[in-house]
């Protein structure tokens, strides 16, 4: 496990709580007035009267916006009342912190050795994160409290917000001299030179640590992965082991251990290590899950381990019963070794608990693989009735007809999309795929077709897919080419590299008898095409044919018919060919 350490200014400054605090302004009595002053105070009271009247309210009642009132007639009374200020600035730092800051820099000014004071201006710079004008005034907090080992901390903090790490190292330095080892001192000194890649010096402070708090397992665990880090195994083990003699089940020990033991490929022990960590109780179950899935990304140790990692899974399964990510992990294994039928009944069984999207389009998936039409149909009926809105389940339920050549029922299920379609761009996909499973249904009867396709380019006249296949279609019919050839050249301009673009694109230049052109065009979506695509074979080769050049003309033909084009029309196509050669 890699050493992380996660320290900002804000999670130094703020570890033993704010020195002051703040709540959002709020008026509790909106009809409230300001008191007169009692007859038993004089005029020079009268400053304190309403300080202490807002102190009250603010504190007591929790009302900042009579509090407020209270302070700024406190300040009518005497505008060089720092107290005043001080709480001015509490109460508005959330709500105004410009504000705040002035009345902050003024309380200073008033009185520039008040430790509280200083603190409060010091926190309210950093949250304007004006981090040099902080630094100022912490240097002074460290004067005024010389003897407070938390001020070098926070000024060591800030210095290191300002890039300043040999700064931020050389006050914990000097805090180390002063004061002696102090663990969170040195604990945030070993993070600084970790940090700037000391790792030696990351060593001694963590080797300082270990001796003089030993019965703290954390610095053994640092210590190991340090070790660790600068090859220095045996040492590494060595620390780890301590650490586990302080505490048998520490989380941190075992998963730098786990980290030992592949460094060693001592795969046994590797393995039963991270057994006890899927055993821990301390360890949340998403960070088990997240650590398995980095054990199985491996996929030559996961073969060769595949057994031993099936305990895993089962550690996993009674430590976190019916844990949905836990069956999803293992649902996933057995899938790895070919099972589908238990993975299918798994995300099955999670239904009877919770109804999810995710385990639901799993038992959707596996179903349609194992080739069960009615169960699909069945998991797909549940899945829109508990996700109706989802266009997605609509969308794939209409192509589960399609590819049964249910077409009737797929034009209906995306009628019943479009019930649901928030924007026009989901609306035009929609009349677009209706158009799709028209042309499967009757792919001669193109006026069927182009008015759902009109309608979804008007929704969004970018639909690539529908101005590919709306052009590739009038190819077919042999009209209206010129706007088949506006169509396809406007889906070039917005994905210039498809290769399934590109042979529409070449296919529409052969149509209007620009052979030439064609060529060139299909030759790059051939080079492009990652998927031996046997159309676009079958059209490089009517282009060749048409140029005269029957030799590889051939060859293109043969390809579309060894990735499966019709043995029909191929076998016509190398016919005439070899009529032409005999004339």
């Amino acid at each position: 496990m890699k050493i992380k350490h996660y320290l900002s200014i804000f999670a130094v400054l703020f570890t033993f709580g704010s020195c002051f605090t703040a709540r959002p302004v709020q008026s509790i009595d909106q009809a409230y007035s300001l008191p007169e002053i009692p007859v038993e105070y004089d005029e020079s009271m009268a400053a304190s009267f309403y300080f202490l009247n807002g102190f009250k309210l603010m504190n007591i009642y929790g009302d900042s916006v009579n509090a407020l009132k209270n302070y700024r007639k406190a300040l009518e009374y005497d505008p060089e009342h720092s107290a005043t200020f001080y709480e001015m600035a509490n109460i508005q730092q959330f709500n105004n912190l410009d504000i705040a800051l002035a009345a902050s820099h003024r309380a200073n000014k008033l009185e520039n050795k008040n430790l509280w004071y200083q603190l409060q201006l010091g926190q309210l710079l950093i949250m304007a994160e004006k981090y040099d004008s902080a630094l100022l005034v912490y240097n002074r907090i460290k004067e005024i409290a010389p003897s407070n080992p938390d001020n070098y901390r926070y000024l060591a903090a800030l210095y290191e917000q300002t890039g300043e790490i040999n700064k931020a190292i050389a006050i914990l330095d000097s805090a180390e001299t002063r004061f002696g080892l102090i663990d969170n001192i040195s604990t945030y000194k070993r993070v600084l030179l970790i940090n700037a890649g000391l790792i030696n010096e990351a060593i001694s402070e963590s080797e300082r640590m270990a001796a003089n708090f030993p019965y703290d397992e954390r610095n053994y665990v640092i210590l190991g992965e340090l070790y660790l880090r600068t090859n220095k195994d045996s040492l590494a083990y060595e620390a780890l082991q301590k650490a586990l003699e302080i505490d048998i089940h520490s989380v941190d020990a075992l998963a730098s251990l786990t980290d030992y033991y592949l460094k060693q490929k001592d795969i046994e022990n590797f393995l039963l290590t991270t057994k006890k960590l899927f055993d821990s109780d301390r360890i949340p179950v998403e960070f088990k899950i997240n650590f398995f899935n980095g054990v199985i990304a491996n996929s030559p140790f996961y073969k060769d381990h595949y057994l031993r990692v099936a305990d895993l899974i089962s550690a996993l399964i009674i430590r976190h019963p019916g844990n949905y990510g836990v069956m999803n992990l293992y649902a996933h294994h057995l899938l790895k070794s070919g099972n589908l039928e238990d993975p299918a009944n798994i995300y099955k069984s999670t239904l009877n608990d919770s109804i999810t999207l995710h385990a639901l389009s799993m038992v959707i998936a596996l179903e349609h693989f194992m080739e069960r039409r009615d169960s699909v149909l069945k998991y797909m009926d549940i899945a829109l009735e508990n996700f109706p809105k989802d266009v997605d389940l609509y969308l794939r339920k209409s192509y589960f007809h399609m590819s049964q050549r249910e077409f009737k029922d797929a034009e209906k299920t995306l009628e019943n999309a479009l019930k649901h379609a928030e924007n026009d761009s989901i609306k035009s996909a929609i009349y677009s795929s209706i158009g799709d499973v028209r042309y499967g249904e009757d792919s001669l009867n193109f006026k069927r077709i182009y008015p759902l396709y009109d309608k979804a380019l008007k929704l969004n006249p970018e639909n690539k897919i529908t101005l590919n296949n709306y052009s590739y279609y009038l190819s077919l019919e042999g009209k209206n080419l010129d706007k088949a050839l506006e169509m396809i050249e406007k889906v070039m301009e917005l994905e210039p590299g498809n290769s399934i673009y590109i042979d529409t694109y070449g296919w529409v230049l052969y149509r209007m008898g620009r052979y030439e052109e064609a060529k060139k065009v299909l030759r790059q979506a051939v080079s492009l095409d990652a998927h031996a695509n046997a159309e676009l074979f079958f059209h490089y080769g009517e282009v060749l044919f048409e140029l005269k050049e029957y030799f590889m003309a051939t060859i293109y033909w043969n390809k579309a018919l060894e990735h499966g084009y019709d043995k029909k029309i191929i076998e016509e196509r190398l016919k005439t060919v070899e009529e032409i050669q005999r004339q």
